[in-house]
């Protein structure tokens, strides 16, 4: 996650320790959600854009592959 996203993403933390907090068979699945919720997005007064983490949506993602299995 570190090499994908950076540890300067929005809610990079968070995202990190919900996957690490969770059973080890549940972390692949849980960072390919988290690659699938992310977006580069700019904010004033900053010249170069910055990776946001949406753990909400991957959390809801994660929710509907873990009802499936």
């Amino acid at each position: 996650m570190r090499k994908r996203f950076g540890e300067s993403a929005l809610h990079f933390n968070e995202a990190f320790e919900w996957v690490s907090d969770s059973p080890m068979r549940e972390w692949k699945t849980k960072i390919g959600c988290i690659s699938q919720c992310w977006s580069r997005t700019t904010y004033p007064n900053r010249d170069l854009p910055i990776i946001e983490i949406n753990l909400q949506r991957a959390i809801r993602m994660f929710g509907t592959f873990k009802n499936k299995v």
